[in-house]
């Protein structure tokens, strides 16, 4: 078989595969435009989620001190006894206004962030939508990319720039694949690094709860409950610290943790102060020496972030690069089945004209 009666041959299913193609053809372009929608989303629920913990802690202080002055009979009985009631209670006021101020602050983030939760929820939707259709072009491109490969390849020697052209998608192509092998990659190291922060704020949860221990047991001179509680609560800490360690090792981070243990010394030697129990200054040293190995867990994130968006604006400039080749492409093969159809319609000559005579 000739090229021609190839090409005349594939001539139907080659225009449905086009016509099927331009009316998906926006929808690569779109469906990036909402996944950038989505993550912008994503990233200011994650904002109004820390928003809403700090606000939350300002309101739980807040209420304390209006509780604590509204509550509080001995300083009610000693503003009277004093001449100062009036004082009071304009500092009761203050306090019960900062209180609702706090309050109305926080539950309006909250319904914020159920806004930005609704709008991520529609905004899903168009994504999984259009990701269909995204996905349906693909194939479709791909049907017609086999057809003209099916076509010009075994005719090759008769199309020389068909096969420079495809040359040229080849070698756009191979400059993706390597900056697309280093971002999965750095985005698993980042994954486990990610990982390794979560085990150091489990971490800090020890620390507090040692921290806790601490001040409640001071008041009560110490003793073996605290100094058991203490170290349970140190213990756990270390644990998570080993494991924030393990991750961060596999994320390939040049960081050494923190060894609690060495700061809070072995349980026969912590009974310090009297009887007392760890010292605060020591609890002070841990906190301190978790914060620092998380500041340095922070800016290796910040480094491999970094490496990471520099990449992907490369495999975009390369992606780009090979669509253009695959345009070109497309559009020359396209340029031939529109010649030879072209040419296999003149052959056949114009249908015979209607006789306007009987």
């Amino acid at each position: 078989m000739s090229i021609h009666n190839a090409i005349v041959a594939c001539a139907p299913q080659q225009a449905n595969l086009v016509h099927q193609l331009d009316l998906l053809r926006n929808t690569p372009s779109l469906l990036q435009e909402q996944q950038r929608k989505e993550e912008n989303i994503k990233r200011v629920i994650t904002e109004s989620t820390n928003k809403i913990k700090k606000l939350e802690e300002i309101t739980i202080e807040k209420r304390a001190g209006h509780e604590h002055l509204r509550d509080s009979l001995s300083r009610k009985v000693t503003a009277q006894l004093s001449g100062k009631k009036k004082e009071f209670q304009e500092k009761k006021a203050d306090a019960e206004r900062q209180y609702v101020v706090a309050l109305e602050t926080e539950m309006q983030e909250r319904r914020n962030l159920e806004t930005y939760q609704n709008d991520l929820k529609v905004t899903q939707s168009k994504v999984h939508e259009t990701r269909l259709q995204a996905e349906q072009f693909h194939i479709i491109e791909a049907d017609l990319h086999n057809l003209y490969d099916s076509v010009f390849l075994k005719y090759k020697h008769d199309y020389h720039e068909d096969s420079t052209l495809r040359s040229e998608v080849a070698s756009a192509l191979s400059s993706l694949q390597k900056p697309d092998a280093q971002i999965t990659a750095k985005k698993a190291r980042l994954d486990f690094l990610r990982q390794a922060k979560e085990m150091v704020h489990k971490c800090y949860r020890g620390i507090e709860r040692a921290e806790r221990a601490t001040s409640f047991h001071d008041m009560l001179h110490g003793g073996s409950v605290a100094i058991e509680e203490e170290q349970s609560a140190l213990v756990q800490a270390q644990a998570h610290m080993d494991s924030a360690q393990a991750l961060a090792e596999k994320s390939g981070t040049p960081i050494q943790a923190p060894n609690l243990s060495q700061s809070f010394g072995a349980p026969e030697v912590t009974n310090l102060a009297g009887g007392g129990v760890i010292a605060q200054q020591s609890l002070k040293e841990i906190r301190a020496s978790v914060e620092k190995y998380e500041d340095a867990l922070g800016s290796h994130e910040e480094t491999l972030l970094s490496r990471i968006r520099f990449l992907e604006k490369e495999m975009e400039s390369a992606e780009g690069k090979r669509r253009k080749a695959q345009e070109a492409l497309d559009e020359y093969r396209r340029g031939i089945f529109a010649k030879v159809l072209e040419s296999s319609y003149e052959s056949e000559g114009d249908l015979p004209a209607y006789s306007s005579h009987v």
